[in-house]
């Protein structure tokens, strides 16, 4: 039987927040945190199926733009 993993927002808010005070203004890199589920095996499992992601940004920081291609996936 497969049980869902839950994320509680209380966990994931202090998790972000403990790595956003990590980062200063400066970092250029994306600001992205996996969702894992250790239970699906997977080195980037939300599920067994797919994956899912979450940022946390300060004010007045943006990502450079950028786009996902489907033959890139």
């Amino acid at each position: 039987k497969v049980i869902s993993h839950h994320w509680p927002w209380e966990r994931v808010q202090a998790e972000l927040d403990k790595y956003a005070e990590g980062l200063d203004q400066d970092y250029e890199g994306r600001r992205l945190y996996l969702l894992y589920d250790p239970v699906t095996g997977r080195a980037n499992g939300t599920t067994m199926n797919f994956f899912a992601t979450i940022t946390h940004r300060p004010a007045g920081i943006s990502d450079r733009p950028h786009r996902h291609a489907s033959a890139a996936m």
